[in-house]
C-alpha cells in the first residue's frame, strides 16, 4: 500500500499570491500606459496647455500696500490693493501660475529707474492688462487683455519705472487710459 501525503496548503497558498502579485503589476502596467500614451491630447496646443495647467495654482496675493489711479483732472478713478514687485525675483515670476485674480487687486512692478521695460505671458494663465508708467506716476502705454501663455514680448515703448499689472478688462470697465496717473502707498 502506497503512503499519501496530504498536499501542501501553504504551498497553494504561496502560489495563488504569485499569481495575484503577477496580475497586479500588469494591471498598474495597462494603467500607466493608458494615461501616458491614452489619455493625453495629441494636439500640441493641448499637450502645452496641460502642461500649464499642472503648474497654475490659486495662490494669495500677498497685499504689500494701497494703489489709485487718478485722470487728468486729478480725480480718483478707482483704487486697489497691490503686492509689490521690486527685486528680480518677484519681478521676473511677477502674475505667473495665478488663475484667479480678483478685480480689486494687482501687482505694482517697480524698477530703480526710469528704462525701456519689456513683459511677456508665459505660464501666465489669465489675461492681464498691462500699464507702463513713467517715473512722475504718468500712464505711457496700456495693453489690455494680454494673451495668456504668450511669449511675445509686450514692450513699454517708452521709458517707464513702473508697471502695474491687473485683470484682463480693468482699464476698459474702469475707463482708465494713457496720462491718467498713479500713485501708491505701502503699508509697510
Amino acid at each position: 500500500m502506497k503512503k499519501t501525503h496530504p498536499k501542501n496548503p501553504s504551498k497553494k497558498k504561496n502560489t495563488r499570491g504569485r499569481i495575484l502579485s503577477v496580475i497586479s503589476i500588469v494591471l498598474l502596467i495597462i494603467f500607466v500606459l493608458f494615461f501616458v500614451f491614452g489619455g493625453m491630447q495629441n494636439s500640441e496646443k493641448g499637450k502645452k496647455n496641460m502642461k500649464h495647467e499642472a503648474k497654475v495654482m490659486d495662490l494669495e496675493f500677498r497685499i504689500d500696500g494701497h494703489l489709485d489711479f487718478f485722470d487728468a483732472k486729478n480725480d480718483t478713478i478707482t483704487s486697489i490693493l497691490i503686492e509689490i514687485a521690486e527685486d528680480d525675483y518677484s519681478r521676473e515670476k511677477g502674475l505667473m501660475y495665478r488663475r484667479n485674480i480678483p478685480d480689486t487687486v494687482g501687482m505694482l512692478f517697480v524698477f530703480p529707474d526710469e528704462d525701456y521695460h519689456s513683459f511677456w505671458m508665459k505660464n501666465t494663465p489669465s489675461p492681464l492688462d498691462i500699464l507702463y508708467v513713467d517715473g512722475f506716476g504718468k500712464i505711457v502705454r496700456i495693453y489690455e487683455n494680454t494673451e495668456p501663455y504668450s511669449e511675445e514680448s509686450i514692450p513699454s515703448g517708452e521709458l517707464a519705472q513702473y508697471v502695474v499689472e491687473v485683470k484682463g478688462g480693468f482699464c476698459s470697465v474702469h475707463h482708465i487710459t494713457t496720462n491718467d496717473r498713479i500713485e501708491f502707498v505701502r503699508f509697510k
